[in-house]
């Protein structure tokens, strides 16, 4: 690169700066000086290495599969019927072997009673909570005590985290509702389950963004720079309930999109499907309906 160009690729108060060290270094190169012809042989070889590989891990078989999930059942809509259809089909809920828990979120007059909801659940062998409904952090509110009724560092045990999507989405409803069914359709296969032998978790809509941006919650909720946006995901027990702050949820609506972000690395976890678009930053929108075959109006 010629030294005009750098004022075409860095801001103004950095280029003036970069053109002096360039020009100081060709001068002393000029000049032989020892360490910088040294320094300028290294880097012609760092450059003519082909980077490594990523490093593949090998981790052990899940042979425990439990399931953990909030429900939000609205009176103003039948969306979350129709999410918890989704979960209980045969062909998926048998991938289910595990403990299975339902946390139901109550005393809200625009929800059922939660005895309703219970009805749907029992003859599928779930165990049940109540919790107390909290419009700020929905979700949320439940995410700690369902971990906990799962909780242990087996490393052949693995837990789905799941909620019912859409039925507080204002507008983007199609898409929402699109959004949540390949979620169940993609990540309760056995394929994806197998994943976990070589990902600390496994989710759809991986997201990543540069080190120093931090607000890619609506809340400017600041954890990590990664996430399985819509919060469907599968972990290992043996990678997160290691951690030291696996209790760590953030106090924000987010704060469950964001809880693996505190706790794996991105490069550790795999992502079953990627919408077009979320091969850069900043991403496409996951609420936009054409991103998903029409078939998951079925749902």
């Amino acid at each position: 690169m010629r030294l005009a160009q750098l004022h075409g690729v860095l801001p103004d108060h950095e280029a003036g700066t970069a053109v002096e060290i360039v020009a100081t270094l060709r001068e002393r190169l000029q000049r032989g000086d020892k360490v910088v012809t040294e320094f300028a042989q290294i880097c012609k070889h760092l450059y003519a290495i082909p980077p490594s590989p990523p490093v593949e891990l090998s981790l052990p078989r899940i042979r425990l599969r439990n399931v953990i999930y909030h429900v939000y059942p609205s009176k103003n809509n039948d969306i979350w019927r129709r999410n918890v259809r989704a979960l209980l089909h045969p062909d998926r809920v048998k991938l289910l072997n595990g403990r299975r828990v339902v946390a139901i979120a109550v005393a809200s007059p625009d929800l059922e009673s939660p005895r309703t909801v219970e009805k749907l659940f029992r003859p599928h062998g779930f165990e049940v909570m109540q919790i107390q409904n909290c419009p700020n952090l929905r979700e949320v509110a439940s995410l700690r005590p369902l971990l906990e009724r799962v909780a242990n560092t087996r490393d052949d045990e693995a837990t789905f985290y799941v909620h019912t999507k859409g039925n507080s989405t204002g507008d983007n409803v199609k898409g929402a509702t699109r959004w949540a069914a390949l979620m169940y359709d993609k990540l309760l296969q056995r394929d994806a389950a197998d994943l976990l032998t070589r990902a600390h978790a496994v989710g759809t809509h991986k997201m990543v963004w540069p080190d120093g941006e931090h607000n890619q919650y609506p809340t400017r909720l600041q954890r990590g720079n990664w996430m399985f946006a819509g919060t469907f995901f599968w972990f290992r027990h043996d990678q997160v309930f290691t951690h030291p702050r696996w209790r760590d949820i953030p106090f924000d609506r987010y704060g469950a999109e964001a809880y693996l972000a505190g706790l794996l690395n991105h490069g550790d976890v795999k992502s079953v499907w990627q919408p077009a678009g979320f091969d850069r930053y900043p991403t496409s929108s996951p609420y936009d309906p054409n991103l998903y075959p029409i078939e998951y109006d079925e749902f």
